[in-house]
């Protein structure tokens, strides 16, 4: 029985289905087994895991605080606008892919990426650097996580990068998968974000303001976008940009440099910062505070559920001290001033009277020279009449001029000075830029006599020399070059080109990489047009049709039967400012102007001319526009009221004025009489009468020496104070109380406004021409202004001011500004009044006797006390124009100061502070913001 059973379990056993059973219990057991363990043994911990891999905290960008006029009226705001940004910790198959349809999505419908990259495409389709040599060596550590570059490293060229980068290893790009152009794009925003790798979630912003297509395309195909978000956050909006933007400046994202400074405040590689002006001086001011938001997302990182937020706070408000009307018409009327001159001085041939003059000529080349004609419209407006005689007249001309120049280079013809030579030397200028041609070399300087040898200095080439001097030809510099290894072409590996062939290479490179470019053309334009080579009828006409100029039907017609000359046409167009001094780029071409509340120090315009749109650069930064502005002869980004040094010439007379009233060497009863040549110092010096007219001023008192500027007198008061209790000159006594009133009027330091300045140069050498503003001191508008202000408030020093308050996004105060005096100096009251009256005979007529800027003043109803002040800097150039006043004369509110650089006369400033103080007391009637403080009555 027992064998049997135990027979029959065997077969049981043996059976495939036990098997089966047996295994499939098993399984169960190893489940619940399992289950038991995840659920009861480590349920809490793997619930916690659980819970934090799918939380992620979202930075919240505080809004950037706005600005403001003195009187609450926005000038930088934000604007509400749609996003894109891209969240790096997605999961996504192929990245390069996705963030390339992306791109072509956002392209596709006008908007564009706002990443930038180190490294662009050139004309020539090659990869090439753009930025400082500093940023591009951070580039590079950054890719290579180094913080040393080996010299391999260091010398990695942008193609050698670009291989790198796309390679496997890096962000694996095939060469095959993504053309040249689609890399760039690519790379700049996958190196965005690397950058910022390891740092705490925020995604990178992509595309700003973007169109409701692009809108609709990225929402509507999420699914191809992972970890792509639309967002509505502000827009950076500059108001009147025009008026403001040296005193606003713009935004941008942080550079390298900027994160190292500001990292400690919280900053990081993606955020926002000020690049310029307000928005620098105070970021950290208009930083609002980022918030945080912690949310629930699923695996294809949508939001769903907002666990918990902390909100972002706005950044604080600025308040300037600027009023925008007085601003604006203060910008207006110096643009105006400036073309007068330019009008004024403008001929057709060169007028047989002495002086600097501007020649029809010149104007038409300026429009040539700085881009303001378009090359690309003349050479496609066939249809166009006048643009095609131009085109046609420049043509000719150009195919000679290549013929020629091709002559030159394959003959040793010697050069002479020609309009073909102004051709050579563009080409051996492009040669030795471009790295083909070396002009210098080093040389190893020899063991000195102590044994030791010297460091390498780098000299000029000789046969260089040659060609710069007129020696030898085009053709024999390039020969020889070739022959002393001076010439550098690309060649691939192994290769090693003859003589004739390298020669060979350059004619080509110079043919087609030279003579056909637009640059080269320009040149041509510019040349022809200041050797009359065009008909002026069709120069004026051709600006009518590329839209240049507005012209109505009767002017043309009159243009074109000749009852209106070509002179008269353009001086029409200056004076509408259809064509403006800034295009010109003639003397005189910029200004600024500054106005200063004299009882607080607060500044209330501060205008710098060429000025620019700095909305171009915020958001989304337009940098052809940048590159423009950089290669603008007349410099637009400049602030030229508190970044631009000039003599002050006879607007300083009132600091020496006061130094020889206060020290007792004059009085306001002192003679002193003009001889015209001051012989008391070798060299000696004239009187500016005697230089011009071969007069003399006669006998002068200060205020009369300061109503006429005479030299003379100052030159005596200068003597004067440089004498010792013995009698003798000695300079630097003179030097040292010229200075000690130079401190007390606040020209020995930055105005204190909070905005970047340059810093004074005041006299050092020569009391006798430092008296009159000529030795080396010079000094920026805004430091001429805080002066004035100093000397029409009776000795009060205040620290200019261009902030007024700072608020909190509430509306209150977490600042005030103004006012802050910085020295308070006593001057003799009657010593001020002598000074005040001498500025206020310059203005008006007194006992018949008019002062120099008498006929500007005239007929405004208001006491104006003022003080030319021209400067010579260059004798082919016209002097500079500077003037300084203050009103109303009785009862000091402002001080004004107008500089126009090669502005010929001081009168021609004058003209500008009559039109600002005219605009400040509304005399014209025209003011909607004027307040009861300042409306005049009279």
């Amino acid at each position: 029985m027992i064998h049997e059973l135990l027979l029959n379990v065997w077969k049981i056993v043996k059976h495939r289905l036990f098997i089966l059973l047996v295994g499939i219990l098993l399984i169960f057991w190893i489940l619940i087994n399992r289950i038991f363990e995840l659920q009861i043994v480590k349920g809490q911990e793997l619930a916690n895991e659980f819970s934090i891999g799918i939380k992620r905290n979202i930075v919240l960008e505080g809004t950037r605080g706005n600005i403001y006029d003195r009187n609450g009226i926005p000038l930088a705001v934000n604007e509400l606008a749609y996003s894109v940004t891209l969240d790096d910790s997605i999961i996504v198959d192929d990245r390069g892919v996705m963030i390339r349809d992306l791109i072509n999505v956002i392209e596709e419908n006008g908007d564009s990426i706002i990443v930038s990259f180190p490294i662009e495409l050139n004309e020539e389709g090659e990869f090439e650097f753009v930025g400082s040599n500093s940023s591009i060596v951070r580039f590079k550590k950054e890719i290579f996580g180094d913080k040393r570059l080996s010299k391999v490293q260091e010398s990695l060229t942008a193609e050698d990068m670009i291989k790198y980068i796309r390679s496997e290893d890096f962000f694996d790009m095939p060469v095959e998968k993504y053309s040249d152009e689609e890399v760039i794009k690519i790379c700049a925003i996958r190196y965005a974000l690397y950058l910022t790798r390891g740092s705490k979630y925020k995604p990178l912003k992509v595309a700003v303001n973007i169109s409701e297509k692009t809108l609709a395309m990225i929402n509507e195909n999420q699914d191809k976008f992972p970890g792509a978000k639309i967002i509505v956050e502000p827009r950076r909006q500059y108001i009147d940009s025009t008026y403001f933007s040296h005193i606003i400046g713009y935004t941008k994202t942080i550079s390298p440099g900027q994160l190292e400074k500001l990292k400690v405040h919280g900053y990081n590689a993606r955020d926002i910062v000020g690049q310029a002006g307000i928005e620098k001086e105070m970021e950290i001011y208009l930083k609002g505070t980022d918030g945080k938001q912690t949310i629930d997302v699923d695996i294809s990182g949508r939001t769903r559920n907002i666990i918990n937020t902390e909100e972002p706070v706005p950044g604080k408000d600025i308040f300037l001290t600027i009023d925008k009307e007085l601003q604006m018409k203060t910008y207006d009327a110096l643009e105006k001033q400036i073309a007068n001159v330019v009008v004024e001085k403008m001929y057709t041939k060169q007028p047989a009277k002495k002086g600097i003059f501007i020649l029809l000529k010149d104007v038409f080349a300026s429009l040539f020279n700085n881009g303001i004609i378009s090359l690309e419209q003349l050479e496609s407006s066939s249809e166009e009449q006048y643009q095609n005689n131009v085109y046609s007249t420049f043509n000719k001309h150009y195919n000679n001029i290549v013929d020629d120049i091709n002559y030159d280079l394959a003959n040793n013809v010697n050069q002479y000075l020609s309009e073909e030579d102004r051709y050579l030397d563009y080409i051996i200028d492009n040669l030795v830029s471009d790295g083909i041609l070396l002009t210098r070399k080093k040389v190893e300087n020899k063991d000195t006599d102590d044994g030791k040898k010297e460091e390498e200095t780098e000299v000029e080439i000789e046969v260089y020399q040659k060609y710069k001097n007129n020696e030898i030809s085009i053709n024999e510099l390039l020969t020889t070059s070739i022959k002393e290894k001076s010439v550098i072409i690309d060649k691939k590996e192994g290769e090693n080109p003859s003589d004739i062939e390298i020669y060979n290479y350059i004619i080509d490179y110079i043919n087609t990489k030279i003579l056909e470019t637009n640059d080269f053309k320009r040149l041509v334009y510019t040349t022809m047009a200041e050797n009359e080579k065009f008909y002026y009828r069709d120069l004026c006409f051709m600006l009518i049709e590329q839209g240049i100029v507005t012209s109505n039907e009767k002017e043309m017609s009159d243009l074109k039967r000749g009852k209106i000359s070509a002179l008269n046409f353009i001086k029409s167009k200056i004076t509408n400012l259809d064509i403006k001094p800034s295009q010109l780029a003639l003397d005189p071409s910029t200004g600024s102007a500054v106005v200063v509340d004299v009882k607080t120090g607060e500044v209330l315009s501060l205008v710098s001319y060429p000025s620019y749109d700095n909305n171009k650069f915020v958001n989304n930064f337009d940098s052809s526009y940048y590159y423009k502005l950089i290669n603008d002869p007349t410099k637009p980004l400049v602030h030229r009221a508190t970044k631009e040094r000039r003599a002050p010439g006879s607007t300083f007379k009132m600091v020496s004025a006061m130094a020889g009233l206060e020290e007792g060497v004059i009085n306001k009863n002192t003679v002193i009489r003009d001889l015209g040549v001051f012989n008391k110092i070798y060299p000696s010096a004239n009187c500016w009468i005697y230089t011009a007219y071969g007069s003399t001023h006669g006998n002068e008192t200060v205020d009369e020496a300061l109503r006429d500027s005479c030299n003379y007198f100052f030159y005596e008061v200068g003597l004067r104070l440089g004498k010792d209790d013995e009698g003798n000159y000695i300079p630097i006594e003179g030097i040292n109380k010229l200075m000690k009133y130079v401190e007390k009027f606040g020209l020995d330091t930055k105005s204190g406004i909070e905005l970047s300045e340059y810093s004074p140069k005041n006299p050092t050498k020569d009391p006798v021409r430092a008296a009159i503003g000529q030795d080396n001191n010079s000094y920026t508008p805004v430091q001429l202004a805080r002066y004035i202000s100093t000397l029409a408030n009776g000795g009060t020093n205040f620290e200019l001011n261009i902030v007024d308050k700072i608020s909190n996004h509430s509306g209150e105060v977490y600042e005030d500004r103004t006012p802050n005096i910085a020295t308070q100096s006593n001057f003799d009251p009657e010593n001020t009044k002598t000074v005040h009256s001498g500025m206020l005979k310059v203005t008006t007529k007194q006992n018949g006797v008019r002062g120099t800027a008498y006929s500007i003043f005239k007929d405004i109803p208001i006491k104006v006390a003022g003080k030319t002040g021209t400067s010579q800097e260059s004798k082919s150039r016209p002097d500079h124009a500077t003037f300084t006043a203050f009103a109303p004369y009785d009862n000091p509110e402002i001080a004004v100061v107008v500089v126009i650089p090669y502005g010929y006369t001081a009168q021609n400033s004058g003209k500008v502070v009559k039109e600002i103080i005219s605009s400040y007391y509304d005399l014209y009637g025209t003011s909607e913001t004027t307040t009861m403080s300042n409306k005049l009555e009279y």
